[in-house]
């Protein structure tokens, strides 16, 4: 059941991976599954982002699986991030991660929905 997201994510070539990999910023990619029993888990790997000046990139091209937790979770971090002045991007988030952020309302808030409709053709 498609719900309709259309989204090409661009290729990431030698340029692009240098800069996002500056000592500013910081990658986190984020497991293939996203669930309710790796909650406390991802909660310390998050907090320990928190004190990335200049900034973070979330990679969701592993995610294939995540429930209503998780992203709670993700919101939560992105607006305390956001709050303390840290930028957050995405990086290839994957159709799963898309889609459940979507159906939650959340694309918007956490920034989905600026990759998709800035690459939708």
């Amino acid at each position: 059941m498609s719900l309709g997201i259309s989204c090409t994510v661009p290729v990431f070539n030698r340029f692009n991976r240098a800069r996002h990999m500056s000592t500013d910023t910081t990658n986190f990619q984020l497991p293939e599954s996203l669930e309710i029993s790796r909650i406390g888990e991802l909660t310390q790997q998050l907090s320990g982002l928190d004190g990335s000046s200049g900034g973070v990139v979330l990679d969701g091209s592993l995610v294939t699986r995540i429930d209503t937790a998780a992203m709670q979770l993700l919101l939560a971090f992105w607006r305390k991030h956001a709050e303390s002045g840290g930028k957050i991007r995405w990086h290839a988030p994957s159709e799963a991660l898309r889609r459940a952020a979507c159906l939650l309302g959340m694309d918007t808030v956490i920034g989905i929905t600026d990759i998709s409709s800035a690459s939708m053709k």
